[in-house]
């Protein structure tokens, strides 16, 4: 039997997103989708079924192939090998197939062979796989056996858009006496050739007569072409606002799209798929904003927005961003303030910041950013940050921004915050406008213990003509006229100034808040190993290690040995010390005189030692008490009923 075909012809796509979906093998077969019978006549008692679980399917679905051998006969067949082969266009999908127990399946895809060894008299097996349609067309799949040949496939439409130019040339087979085409189910009357140009959708079909006059064929996979609306969707600009000078932040903004629509855009009047700004498809956000930071252009500049929707057809459509005059504001004079609570704090304490911003002018200031810096050693507390009525906080770290939307001639706000302070040295927080700046710092010392050596190095801006260097120590303030450059290095506690020539309004440093060394005493206590105690002849362990002279602030570690051994501290990270003074009272009786030593550390952390000796207990019975002895009765007092 000749088998109808479709050829692809001709194709003119003037709006598809992605062309090469349309390239595929196209071929219409004769016999039914879901069971193709032998197209010759059978020679033997086998018979081959070939189904597949859709008549239409979309790319990118899975299809299920079932082949069904029975042996109809009354011997038992033997050594039947199916060939089974499927179009381009589908993809075997690895360890999908079920296979009947003693028989074997290769997937030489687009070829498989299922060798079946023995089919008893009366027996049918079925095999299934699994397949991925990735293309479109008509996909089939032919089964034989010797002497018998199994059909079945399926329709997998195209998709196209509306307003797309296309044309498909379907050819049927030469030789055939008549040709009936059908669109949707309705005979085209019109078209008695074998070839037949489709240009708009639907679904294709066609029945053919022999030469003899006999076998009509119809089509039991048409070739399908399904249309697709195209997204409608609106599409806008705002052009770039002034802030002083026009800013990038012109705007793209669609509406009426769908939320699975993706976009791209490009500049001109027409879409160039090579210049893209967008990139890749994007969702597009709810909003609808696709573009936030256009450059203001220096006249108008066009946008060619292209919208997709799911199915991959899409619109574009051509907007303008216009140019932004920005005219200057009127100058205006402001002034910029800042305040610290202290100068002088710890750390972990809370420190209070005021920023003041007056507008010393007569006309009206303008939106105005106050950017607020803080260096490293300052966290602040978000939720101590309130914004005075009419103006916005961004805090953020290390910049917070601090947005004043107008400020009237004559009007003051202040902004107030607190931050913990982290760490030691000179802690500060910066405020800034264009044009104004305002600093405060505050020292928190630095603690060292009494008996430490440290060097700290302290560098002020260099090319200034003098520096004087000043160091306090218990109310006494002292020169330190050795040190005459930029650099000062302390190994002493004390609080260190800078006094700098201020030319040219050069501000010093280390002028209003002193770098401070603190040194810190080591703690003072006593310790005492308490040995083990006995029971009988028995030592327990209720060694105890206990500290006196103590504060309540203070805590400890210990390990074995005439030194502490910070990495084998057997009582683990510091902890504070108990009330009653005892570290430990679990010690084991040792042998000999074992050596435990003890730190214990202020909450700055210095710290102390201590070494003591936990002495072992001997633990020794008298015989009077430790020997055994048996009692025994020699007389016992009368009872009633003895003789008398």
């Amino acid at each position: 039997m000749i088998l109808p075909y479709i050829r692809f012809m001709k194709l003119r796509i003037s709006n598809i997103n992605e062309i090469s979906r349309l390239f595929f093998l196209i071929s219409i077969l004769t016999g039914m989708v879901s069971q193709v019978k032998a197209q010759v006549p059978a020679t033997n008692s086998i018979q081959l079924t070939n189904l597949i679980n859709k008549a239409k399917a979309n790319q990118g679905d899975v299809l299920i192939h079932t082949l069904v051998v029975s042996n109809t006969g009354t011997t038992t067949a033997t050594d039947i090998l199916v060939r089974d082969s499927s179009s381009v266009g589908v993809r075997y999908i690895a360890n999908s197939a079920i296979i009947p127990g003693g028989t074997t399946f290769a997937t030489a895809f687009p070829v498989t062979k299922w060798l079946i060894p023995t089919l008893s008299a009366g027996q049918s097996l079925s095999l299934t796989y699994q397949v991925a349609a990735d293309s479109s067309g008509i996909m089939y799949n032919t089964a034989t056996i010797p002497g018998d040949t199994a059909t079945a496939c399926v329709s997998i439409p195209v998709r196209v858009c509306k307003g797309d130019t296309y044309l498909f040339q379907l050819a049927g087979p030469v030789g055939r006496s008549s040709y009936r085409w059908f669109k949707d189910g309705i005979e085209i009357a019109s078209q008695t050739t074998r070839l037949l140009d489709v240009t708009a959708p639907g679904s294709y079909s066609l029945a053919v007569d022999s030469v003899a006059g006999k076998c009509p064929d119809l089509s039991y996979c048409p070739f399908i072409i399904e249309e697709y609306a195209v997204p409608a969707f609106q599409a806008s600009t705002v052009p770039a606002s002034c802030s002083g000078v026009a800013q990038a932040n012109g705007q793209l903004i669609v509406t009426g799209f769908s939320a699975t629509d993706t976009y791209q855009y490009t500049e001109g009047t027409t879409f160039t798929a090579t210049a893209l700004i967008s990139g890749e498809p994007k969702t597009i956000p709810p909003n609808g904003i696709i573009a936030g930071t256009l450059p203001n252009p220096a006249t108008s500049k066009s946008y060619t927005i292209r919208v997709y929707n799911a199915t991959g057809c899409f619109s574009d459509q051509t907007v303008t961003l216009l140019s932004t005059a920005c005219v200057p504001p009127a100058p205006v004079t402001l002034d910029l303030q800042q305040f610290v609570n202290k100068s002088k704090a710890k750390i972990g304490e809370l420190v209070s910041y005021t920023v003041v911003l007056t507008n010393t002018g007569t006309t009206s200031a303008a939106m105005t950013a106050v950017q607020i810096s803080r260096l490293a050693g300052l966290h602040y507390i978000t939720s101590s940050i309130v914004p005075p009525p009419g103006t916005t906080v961004n805090p953020s770290a290390p910049i917070s921004t601090w947005t004043v939307a107008s400020l009237s001639g004559g009007q003051s706000l202040s902004l107030t915050f607190q931050a913990i302070a982290d760490s030691s040295g000179i802690l500060y927080n910066k405020a800034t406008i264009p044009g104004d700046t305002a600093t405060v710092c505050t020292s928190v010392p630095v603690k060292v213990c009494v008996g430490e050596k440290y060097t700290f190095r302290l560098t002020a801006v260099p090319g200034r003509s003098a520096y004087q260097w000043f160091r306090t120590f218990q109310g006494v303030t002292t020169e330190l006229t050795s040190f005459t450059t930029n650099v000062l290095d302390i190994t002493q506690p004390g609080e260190y100034k800078l006094a700098v020539d201020n030319q040219a309004g050069k501000c010093p440093d280390f002028s209003c808040c002193p770098f401070i060394v603190d040194e810190d005493s080591l703690p003072t206590f006593k310790a005492k190993a308490l040995p083990v105690s006995c029971i009988g002849n028995m030592a327990q362990s209720n060694g105890q290690l206990v500290v006196t002279n103590v504060q309540s602030t203070n805590t400890y570690q210990y390990s074995l040995g005439a030194t502490f051994n910070e990495s084998a501290s057997l009582s683990g990270s510091a902890k504070v010390i108990p009330t009653d003074g005892v570290l430990a009272h679990n010690l084991v009786n040792p042998s000999e005189a074992q050596a435990y030593t003890v730190r214990v550390y202020t909450n700055s952390g210095c710290y102390s030692d201590v070494t003591v000796l936990l002495v072992p207990t001997k633990c020794s019975c008298p015989a009077e008490v430790c020997v055994p002895f048996v009692i025994s009765q020699s007389k016992r007092v009368r009872r009633i009923g003895d003789a008398r």
